[in-house]
């Protein structure tokens, strides 16, 4: 029933960035017990998705957005991302 003005989002362990954030509603891949508990206490909603997993769906964007602001600069850079890296707690 709560309603959302502010959604904050970060990919991987972003609590330093996050705690305490003017938000109503925080999308993480990653928060310490106490720090929900902290946010929950302050009214805020969470959802904790998975820290490396957050990080992999955010490298492809990555990739692209790094390429574009080096096109723009006229350089240009290969990158490669892994076909081989995989959670660590599978």
């Amino acid at each position: 029933d709560d309603t959302v003005s502010v959604l904050a989002i970060g990919a991987g362990c972003c609590s330093k960035l996050l705690n305490n954030c003017k938000a109503d509603f925080i999308i993480t891949g990653e928060f310490s017990h106490h720090e929900i508990l902290h946010e929950v206490h302050r009214g805020i909603s969470i959802i904790v998705t998975d820290h490396s997993n957050t990080e992999r769906g955010y490298i492809h964007a990555f990739k692209k957005r790094f390429s574009d602001l080096l096109k723009k600069n006229n350089e240009e850079l290969e990158i490669l991302i892994s076909e081989v890296d995989r959670d660590p707690l599978e």
